[in-house]
């Protein structure tokens, strides 16, 4: 008698872990995703400005609008559009809403050509990007401008 009732009281246990155990996982991924979504309900304007690699000095990019510039050193490398969705697309149509904020940033090159990334962390000084399917992390700051030539937003003016 005393056997079974052990038996039953460590499976009990068991389970009770288990159990809190999947629900603390649940609960940490809903949570990431929620800070991430609380960080601002608008990424898109916390992404404006200036942003260098902190991995690669030369690497930047430049957000205006729904516009991105990708720059190495002084070299302007693309131009693309910036969208947010829910969850990575397959495909981007132009018929997509226009957002400014979810759980994922599209950067679009041409109309079948684009990246995706999951948006880690974002503040309005710090970014962290896993770039996707890989999973490389891309951390970046914000970079201070003092006077930007309206002519070019990459060049600061001369005084």
């Amino acid at each position: 008698m005393k056997t079974i009732f052990l038996q039953a009281f460590v499976a009990i246990f068991t389970l009770s872990i288990t159990v809190s155990v999947k629900a603390q996982k649940k609960r940490a991924a809903y949570k990431k995703t929620q800070n991430v979504s609380k960080a601002s309900s608008d990424m898109l304007s916390m992404l404006q400005g200036r942003w260098s690699s902190l991995d690669d000095k030369k690497t930047f990019f430049h957000i205006e609008g729904n516009q991105q510039i990708d720059i190495y050193g002084r070299d302007i490398l693309d131009t693309a559009t910036v969208n947010f969705y829910d969850e990575c697309p397959n495909r981007i149509n132009a018929g997509d809403e226009k957002r400014k904020s979810g759980r994922y940033l599209t950067v679009q090159l041409k109309p079948d050509d684009f990246y995706c990334y999951s948006v880690e962390k974002i503040s309005s000084q710090q970014l962290v990007l896993m770039y996707l399917p890989k999973g490389s992390i891309l951390r970046y700051k914000k970079v201070p401008t003092k006077k930007l030539d309206n002519n070019n937003p990459l060049e600061e003016k001369e005084d």
